[in-house]
């Protein structure tokens, strides 16, 4: 209770792997004191200098949707969905790195969500410690996965997914957030269990376009699920959706500022994409001392100069 590097958003740690480090006596060393204020400086680079920049200028619709055209309403969801992995990669990160100073390991808690190509694999890389607490404590409890029985797994996917959308806040546009995600996972299991698993040494199915195609689809589902994530209330949810999906103004899309927005959210993923590729850690270990100090005194200059005037909340700090 006492190990404040946590407080209240993870990782979720499990006993059998935090305890015995508590235990333990962690004897001082530089390498854990390196490695902890990287992570802190990185997290802190993500969470005021790029996460609270992008919440200023993308959050601002969803408190009045009708008044913004289509194009914003998409770069707003888009990037409030980008800053909701950069704010809480980098909580995790800062706590991560605060533990490994006093010789802590926590568990590494995303695995470049965006990523993901299917919705299994998303919840396979998105907050993985809560996503497994709530597959050992509600999911396989209330039955797991029965691949014979669709309608009792269809049920108990979407009882959890609801849940896991309850703990986040006692309100409509939560619950509903928990439930698209329970249904894009239902409708990724169809299609895995009756095509993929069918046809999956198909030269097609693992061919470049079909899963560039099956990134855009996910990142396409989960911006939309995500609306119900940040909208404030049920009716400006309403408003949200219908101006982006039944009467869209295309037209909004020409703006500069919006093609500008969306440019920067686009080179997000393809940086995230190319780091998920490479092991940039191992990478700079192998630099050397100095250079690494120099590194680490760029990113101090880019948070104290770089950072937003005012300082947002993290996110998760809310539920």
């Amino acid at each position: 209770v006492a190990f404040f590097p946590q407080l209240v958003a993870g990782p979720i740690e499990r006993a059998k792997k935090l305890m015995p480090q508590l235990l333990q006596r962690q004897p001082f060393t530089f390498e854990n004191l390196e490695q902890g204020i990287r992570l802190i400086l990185w997290g802190l680079l993500k969470k005021i200098v790029v996460a609270d920049r992008l919440i200023h200028a993308a959050y601002p619709a969803f408190l009045d949707p009708g008044s913004f055209t289509t194009g914003e309403l998409v770069f707003s969801a888009s990037g409030m969905l980008v800053a909701l992995y950069l704010d809480f990669s980098a909580y995790s990160e800062i706590a991560r790195g605060v533990a490994r100073l006093f010789g802590i390991r926590l568990s590494i808690n995303f695995n470049f969500p965006h990523t993901a190509t299917n919705a299994a694999d998303y919840w396979r890389r998105w907050h993985m410690t809560m996503s497994s607490w709530v597959h050992d404590y509600l999911f396989v409890p209330l039955g797991g996965f029965h691949p014979r029985h669709f309608w009792r797994h269809t049920r108990i996917t979407l009882i959890t997914m609801g849940l896991v959308g309850l703990w986040h806040g006692a309100a409509w546009n939560f619950i509903f957030w928990g439930l698209g995600h329970g249904l894009y996972l239902i409708i990724y299991q169809i299609i895995r269990l009756k095509i993929l698993r069918k046809y999956r040494k198909h030269v097609f199915f693992m061919s470049l376009p079909w899963r560039f195609g099956s990134w855009c689809f996910n990142i396409a589902t989960r911006v939309l699920i995500g609306v119900c994530f940040f909208a404030p209330d049920f009716s400006r949810l309403k408003i949200f959706l219908y101006r982006i999906l039944i009467q869209p103004d295309l037209a909004g899309f020409n703006k500069p500022s919006i093609l500008l927005g969306l440019g920067i959210i686009i080179s997000f993923w393809i940086f995230h994409y190319l780091r998920s590729k490479s092991d940039m850690q191992k990478h700079i270990d192998t630099w050397n001392p100095m250079l690494r100090g120099a590194g680490y005194a760029f990113l101090i200059y880019l948070i104290l100069f770089g950072a937003v005037d005012t300082a947002e909340q993290f996110i998760y700090y809310q539920f």
